[in-house]
């Protein structure tokens, strides 16, 4: 994500917050508004410097979804038996690397 700065006709700057991403099906980039923040003279009123403010908050934004991304750790242990008839655990297989394979 990232501070888009947009200068209209009248010469007013827009701010929003952006995310680019490629489309596969036209095999080109697009933008999508994450946040409509509105006209930068206006915000000047609300906040001293809205580009610095605005944009530790996208930086804060990126940071929690990099978090999100984050991989997922376990530990298998390979001698390990299961128990026949114990009702604490399930045997899924592959099942669940599969779902997590295939979520990214």
């Amino acid at each position: 994500m990232y501070l888009k700065k947009f200068r209209q006709k009248n010469g007013r700057v827009h701010l929003s917050i952006a995310t680019g991403y490629y489309d596969k099906k036209t095999g080109k980039t697009k933008t999508v508004n994450v946040k409509t923040l509105g006209y930068l003279d206006l915000l000047e009123k609300q906040y001293s410097d809205p580009i610095s403010y605005f944009s530790e908050e996208v930086r804060k934004m990126n940071e929690l979804r990099s978090s999100e991304k984050a991989p997922v750790i376990f530990n298998v242990r390979l001698n390990e038996k299961l128990v026949s008839g114990m009702d604490t655990r399930k045997n899924f297989g592959y099942a669940c690397l599969s779902k997590i394979y295939h979520e990214r």
